[in-house]
């Protein structure tokens, strides 16, 4: 079963935002996970995401945690099931 695409799922959750804010902060989260898989990364927690977001329009961290949060968690958490199976690394 292959993941869901995150352009996809934003596009789906645009359609359901029901404010002009709820829209732009959506689209700031989409914007600053995609440019963190750009860079390469993989940790996409809802902190980094909103660290790396801070100023550019992301809400806070309890803000996507609330109940209300859940648009902004399914894409962050679609960016995450994007990513490539990262090799396991032999700590000894």
């Amino acid at each position: 079963m292959s993941s869901p695409d995150p352009n996809e799922v934003f596009q789906a959750l645009k359609e359901r935002m029901q404010t002009k804010r709820s829209l732009r902060s959506l689209e700031a989260i989409h914007e600053v996970c995609r440019e963190h898989r750009e860079a390469g990364a993989f940790d996409f927690k809802v902190a980094t995401i909103v660290r790396f977001g801070a100023g550019r329009g992301v809400p806070s961290e309890q803000t996507i945690k609330n109940k209300t949060g859940e648009p902004y968690r399914a894409l962050i958490k679609a960016w995450q099931e994007s990513l490539p199976n990262r090799p396991k690394i032999n700590r000894k």
